[in-house]
């Protein structure tokens, strides 16, 4: 796991190659933590062309696997300082690279019968990678590996440059240009928005995107393909786009072209389901330890996280059922009973073998970490998770390099209340005319017991009789939104948003207009026969959760919080091959009897006992309301004072004070409400604005 970044631009021969290799290293320091165990660049000025990496080494850490790579005459070239790599062929491949290819060693057998590839010089899949390019085209490269990836590969043969990201969106890649004319325009790239700020013609803050921030307030993250700078984007998940040094002069960008598509192969696993449920065990059973045991291929020590929870103790037990030696797990603790799972997890630990290390969550952690997370993201991002997240990542990276984590299991598996209750609520409000439900949502917006005893019966019915209390009163606001949501996918985004009208000034916000922007659902659903409508639609929603809040917010928060302190994480749920056989699961085995996730539970119970399977999931949380109110309200106060707030222009003011005081006067101690979940978003762009403008 690693950091790449770079440029492409106009071709310099004879020029000072000192301005452009500042430059990369200016690009390269702002990604240093992501790999702190070796650094390099490389600019070619007859093509314009600056690579640099930051290296985790995590197989053959000997410098036989330092990048940049370059393959020369047939052979790998890794880069390093002084070498003469800069004056060799014109024709030379190149290669940065951030991620893990597990089944590397298998690609190189195949390279070796059908290119006639002999004399490797390294161990390392970066190697492997590069080779696979040059011979097969990245295409197929991509298509044969089993891993997750974003690299920057240069075809010193058609002198193209080609951006790549595996198929779930596990490991980020940024692009945008910067340059106002054919002579100075340059096409930016890396594994991290930062870095793409330390480049001297980044146009900064004063570039921000008024409709990518208004999704990042409805959302808690800026979905892909946006950035919050206008011009810059994300990679989708599953994309290659090639560039040519034509296309950088005209300041012009071909699409992306989807090489797999999460959409295509739900329709296609929907289309032809597993029918005999024990055969359909069987089979996610033997590909989930082979995605486990997969994801063993390390030089360094590795160990897992254990949060007592569905998904992670399955990943622990299966990789501890694969190993001859007790594996290291990790979780953290918290001082508030509804989000610790500390006793279960080490209890789940002590039942398997496992090396277990728990640390617990406290107020002060919070506070110390709060006001760094505008450091740690290079976008705002409002996941409260990303505090445990970064802390567990923190207290693994003193033991092992890398983790395994259980992430993808609700997402594949339909473990969100949303997945469970959404559709059969839908079906009875859907039905209501739409003026009759305005009403009623109108009388709800204004509180008290009535309105909230005719919500209720209205719902409730929808809901399992012993949590319907719970549910309804904690999804209230959410209920009300979703009142007046005009079809089944603004349902879907009144359950899923955290403001339901950005809290945007009036002269920023102009350019925006609702609905605020959805998850990516890209044309392969649409295609579906009959159409996304005609899906169910609690497949509907899983399918949106794979391919815009698992890659935007998940996994983007797992990497950024794990490679803030260097650990690789690795998610075997999220094995392409897992994935499509998740959706050829009848749909007993995903969702039952008011239960999500049902045929994971069914594999945990081969492993651990019956009482620890059953155990309510508590969910890998923090105490939001509480904090937000006692130990760090200083710190909240400061970040919504109306001087800070108003300072840059961009927020509305009265609206997030009138939230906070509404936060303050709230009597929920659910933990996670929705008025802290809408400050800590407001907070955290704060801290993140505040980042970018002390630099």
């Amino acid at each position: 796991m690693c950091g790449l970044t770079g440029f492409l631009g106009p071709a310099t021969p004879g020029a000072d190659p000192r301005p452009y290799t500042d430059i990369l290293d200016a690009m390269s320091r702002r990604i240093a933590h992501r790999g702190p165990d070796g650094a390099g660049a490389v600019y070619l000025p007859g093509l314009g062309l600056g690579l640099a990496h930051t290296r985790l080494a995590i197989l053959d850490p000997t410098p036989a696997g330092a990048q940049p790579m370059a393959l020369v005459d047939g052979a790998a070239v890794p880069h390093s300082p002084g070498s003469s790599v800069q004056s060799t062929s014109s024709n030379a491949s190149w290669i940065v690279y951030n991620g893990e290819i597990y089944n590397h060693m298998d690609i190189r057998r195949r390279l070796e019968r059908e290119s006639n590839i002999q004399g490797w010089r390294s161990g390392c899949d970066t190697e492997t990678l590069l080779a696979a390019c040059a011979a097969w085209g990245v295409e197929k490269a991509v298509a044969s590996a089993v891993g997750m990836f974003a690299f920057a590969y240069w075809d010193g043969s058609s002198r193209t440059l080609t951006l790549a990201r595996d198929r779930m969106g596990l490991k980020p890649l940024a692009y945008g240009f910067v340059g106002g004319n054919a002579g100075e325009r340059a096409l930016l790239f890396a594994s991290e928005i930062t870095s793409l700020e330390a480049h001297p013609q980044f146009p900064g803050l004063a570039n921000l995107d008024a409709s990518a921030l208004a999704s990042f307030f409805c959302w808690g993250c800026v979905p892909a393909p946006a950035t919050i700078y206008t011009g810059f984007h994300k990679l989708p998940p599953g994309c290659l786009l090639t560039i040519r040094p034509q296309d950088v002069r005209e300041g012009t960008l071909p699409e992306p072209h989807q090489y797999y598509s999460v959409a295509r192969l739900a329709a296609a696993g929907l289309a032809d389901p597993l029918v005999d449920e024990d055969d359909a065990v069987e089979r996610m059973e033997d590909a989930l330890q082979c995605a486990v045991a997969d994801r063993l291929l390390s030089d360094v020590p590795l160990g897992a996280f254990l949060s007592g929870g569905t998904d992670s103790s399955l990943v622990a037990a299966l990789m501890q059922r694969a190993s001859d030696r007790p594996v290291a797990t990790f979780t953290m603790g918290s001082p508030h009973p509804e989000h610790d799972e500390s006793a279960k997890a080490a209890a789940i630990a002590t039942h398997l073998g496992t090396r277990h290390t728990h640390l617990p969550v406290t107020e002060a952690d919070a506070l110390a970490l709060a006001a760094d997370m505008g450091r740690l993201y290079d976008e705002p991002f409002a996941d409260s998770s990303q505090i445990p997240t970064h802390l567990v990542s923190r207290l693994a990276r003193g033991h092992v390099a890398v983790c395994l984590s259980g992430d993808g299991g609700d997402e594949l598996f339909g473990g969100y209340n949303r997945h469970l209750f959404g559709p059969a609520i839908w079906r009875r409000i859907g039905g209501v005319p739409f003026p009759v439900r305005r009403v009623l949502a109108a009388i709800l917006a204004r509180g008290g017991e009535s309105a909230l005893d005719r919500a209720y019966r209205l719902i409730a019915p929808a809901l399992p009789p012993e949590r319907r209390q719970m549910l309804f009163r904690q999804k209230a606001a959410k209920v009300r939104r979703g009142l007046l949501a005009h079809d089944r996918e603004a349902f879907y985004r009144a359950l899923a948003a955290l403001w339901s009208e950005p809290p945007l000034s009036a002269q920023f916000g102009s350019t925006t207009t609702p609905p605020w922007p959805q998850p990516r659902m890209t044309a392969g659903l649409e295609e579906s026969p009959g159409g996304a409508r005609a899906l169910d639609f609690g497949d509907w929603m899983q399918a949106a959760d794979q391919l815009g809040y698992l890659p935007d917010d998940i996994l983007a928060k797992v990497d950024r919080a794990s490679m803030a302190v260097a650990l690789e994480v690795r998610v075997p749920l999220l094995d392409h091959r897992v994935v499509e056989l998740a959706w050829r699961l009848p749909r007993s085995l995903r969702m039952n009897h008011g239960h999500g996730k049902t045929i994971l539970r069914t594999l945990l119970s081969r492993h651990l006992p019956q009482e620890l399977v059953d155990q309510p999931k508590q969910g890998f949380g923090v105490p939001l309301a509480d904090w937000l109110r006692g130990p760090l309200r200083p710190w909240v106060e400061e970040m919504l004072a109306p001087a800070s707030l108003g300072s840059h222009g961009l927020l509305d003011v009265r609206a997030i004070q009138s939230e906070w005081r509404r936060l303050l006067a709230d009597n929920d101690r659910s933990g996670i409400n929705a008025p802290a979940m809408r400050i800590w978003a407001v907070c955290m762009f704060q801290a993140w604005y505040a980042e970018r403008t002390s630099r």
